[in-house]
């Protein structure tokens, strides 16, 4: 490796290796002009592309780079310099040296923080995203593994100008940018995003922070994007009992699936934040028990000061009884397909006709009403009245029930293709789920990959592939499958080998 290292890149002296990822290497160097470290990334592509398209792909990287080192704000890491080396041809961007440890390595070596220093981290985090989105600039890779941890409640957002790079058009068969564990529902769905969609990504990474889990975990990229675009994870608090339900208020509205229902900007995202420290300081301990210090700016004001005290006060009471009314509220799912039944596309506890589910609610259930219907506290002419539970439900339990996945099931198609030109149906019984014309680009094979929503049970799905260059010839497949509401299979679609044989298969 040694052997192998450049002794410059641009202006910078290359003094060792620090890391390889994807998009490049990055280097510790020195700036010999101002005699000072840096980080130095050079960014590469990881796979072969078209001259036309890659200089589409640096023309892009050089103007959001510039954009990104345009930002001055204390938890963004500093963009010192961007360019092209002349000898190589290698694009580079020099950061400032950064001493500490990402956020996914301490919470991976440590388990949950305690979760002031978790709030706290967000309030800096959610601060730094206003100041970059007000600059025009998404980060769209809001990660652990982005966020330099260099002090007690001092984060460093890193890979601006970087990040935005991995959901352009430049993709190749097999490729994936990064991971899309943290990534919002529409980046997973491919959909246009705005700041928003780095506000959920904050939102997970607070949930990772507390619980040391990922919200969207799977054992594949597919059901990875099925979970973020559909799923709701339990409240943090679930997970970890010292967390306070104004925490579950504030990362479940971060988390919400739409973005019109997240907060509308960084800057009001980090004060909600400040309002649960406001409120919980008087109790924020440690897991182990130990009293932690809020900082004297995030102190509830003194009663000397009746007023001022009473609006502190009342600022921090908004925060939970918005949140209650928040998580009270019914989540806009994403638009059910016909394959969904007028049963489940009205989940239980939405206002009738809504087919919209409560999230995170810390409600107890009413065991007497039906799904959608209207309550009284009068009985009916010829009803009676329901009896009262021997055992009130908790709100934790509530929170749970309310976290359960809707009746809903997916299916993700995976067709990868040589042809030329056709069409490729999907449906069940009468019903076409999928009917999407076939293109083979310049280079490389086709693909179509889709995420379909049916009713949970057993489906007959029929693959019909219409292959128009031989004269409208049909191949057809049949496959049956089970499946159960929250979950999702993988429909691997292939046409081709010695015999042009059509083979499906269910994972």
């Amino acid at each position: 490796m040694s052997a192998a290292l450049p002794t410059r890149i641009g202006r910078y002296v290359i003094e060792s290796e620090l890391g390889r990822g994807m998009m490049g290497v990055v280097y510790r160097a020195r700036d010999p002009e101002l005699d000072r470290p840096i980080a130095l990334k050079t960014i590469s592509l990881a796979f072969a592309v078209p001259e036309e398209e890659r200089a589409a792909f640096e023309k892009r990287f050089l103007a959001e780079a510039r954009a990104a080192a345009k930002l001055s704000h204390p938890a963004i890491v500093v963009v010192h310099d961007v360019g092209r080396d002349a000898e190589s041809g290698a694009l580079y961007i020099a950061l400032e040296m950064l001493r500490g440890r990402t956020l996914e390595e301490i919470v991976r070596a440590g388990g949950p923080l305690p979760w002031p220093d978790a709030v706290r981290l967000g309030v800096r985090l959610a601060e730094a995203l206003g100041h970059a989105h007000a600059g025009g600039v998404i980060h769209r890779d809001v990660k652990p593994a982005n966020v330099m941890v260099i002090g007690p409640g001092e984060p460093k957002l890193m890979d601006f100008g970087v990040a935005k790079l991995s959901t352009g058009n430049l993709t190749a068969s097999g490729e994936t940018f990064g991971t899309p564990l943290f990534m919002s529902p529409e980046q997973a769905l491919g959909q246009p995003i705005d700041g928003r969609a780095d506000l959920f990504s904050l939102g997970s990474i607070l949930y990772f922070a507390l619980t040391a889990r990922n919200p969207f975990a799977a054992d594949s990229v597919p059901v990875i994007l099925a979970k973020v675009a559909y799923d709701t994870p339990p409240p943090p608090s679930v997970l970890v009992p010292e967390i306070p339900t104004a925490v579950d208020t504030v990362v479940g509205r971060a988390m919400a699936k739409v973005p019109a229902e997240r907060y509308p900007d960084g800057a009001a995202l980090a004060e909600a934040l400040r309002g649960v420290l406001r409120l919980e300081s008087g109790r924020a301990t440690y897991a182990g028990g130990d009293t932690m210090e809020i900082d004297p700016a995030e102190r509830p004001l003194p009663p000397s000061s009746s007023r001022p005290a009473l609006a502190a006060g009342a600022a921090g009471l908004l925060v939970v009884l918005a949140g209650l009314l928040w998580w009270g509220r019914a989540e806009p799912a994403a638009e059910p397909s016909p394959a969904l039944n007028s049963e489940a596309a009205a989940p239980s506890g939405s206002p009738a006709g809504e087919g919209i589910p409560l999230q995170w609610s810390l409600a107890s259930p009413s065991p007497a009403a039906a799904p959608g219907a209207a309550t009284t506290n009068a009985p009916g002419p010829e009803s009676t009245p329901a009896p009262e539970p021997a055992t009130k439900p908790s709100p934790r339990a509530a929170a749970v029930a309310r976290a359960t996945p809707k009746a809903v099931a997916h299916v993700f198609v995976d067709f990868e293709h040589g042809l030329k030109e056709g069409t490729l149906r999907v449906s069940s019984g009468d019903l076409v789920l999928l009917d999407v014309v076939l293109e083979k680009p310049k280079e490389g094979k086709g693909s179509v990959q889709r995420l379909l929503d049916l009713a949970p049970g057993e489906h007959q799905l029929r693959v019909v592939l219409v292959l128009d260059e031989e004269k409208d010839k049909e191949k057809v497949e049949e496959l049956a499958v089970v499946l159960v509401a929250g979950a999702t299979r993988q429909l691997e679609i292939r046409y081709g080998g010695l015999f042009k044989k059509l083979t499906l298969k269910v994972k």
